[in-house]
């Protein structure tokens, strides 16, 4: 049995691995048609720049740690509270304790509200001053 179950590792890591194979090949060409770099100078750059991402991991784990949060409660106030307490009859005015109690998150108020503001512009301006920076290079 357990010889089976060795035989089809194989086989389940094979798209994953035929996945970041090209994932890899492509950073590699576009390494190469942004920079004009020969082969063997992408690949290097490529991996010390995963190099460097690899020790520095701790680095990205701030802004990680504060966009989950706020992914969740994202998650939380739409999803739990307006998907699923819709499906379970808490939708709407009028609605009993019980769904008040599980289907109802409380409103950001005060200086959480501009936390939220602030993150959720930060991530998107990042990524906007980002684009611009790399079609203007």
């Amino acid at each position: 049995m357990l010889a089976f179950l060795l035989t089809l590792i194989p086989s389940l890591l094979t798209p994953a691995l035929n996945f970041f194979t090209a994932m890899k090949n492509t950073q590699l060409a576009m390494f190469q048609a942004r920079f004009g770099a020969a082969e063997s100078v992408a690949v290097a750059a490529i991996q010390g720049q995963a190099a460097v991402q690899t020790r520095w991991w701790f680095a990205a784990l701030p802004p990680a740690l504060i966009g989950l949060t706020i992914a969740s409660y994202i998650g939380k106030a739409v999803f739990w509270d307006k998907v699923i307490g819709a499906f379970a009859g808490c939708a709407g005015k009028g609605v009993d304790a019980m769904c008040d109690r599980w289907f109802n998150t409380d409103p950001m108020t005060g200086d959480l509200h501009w936390v939220f503001i602030t993150v959720i512009t930060g991530y998107f301006g990042v990524a906007l001053v980002d684009k611009f920076l790399t079609t203007r290079s």
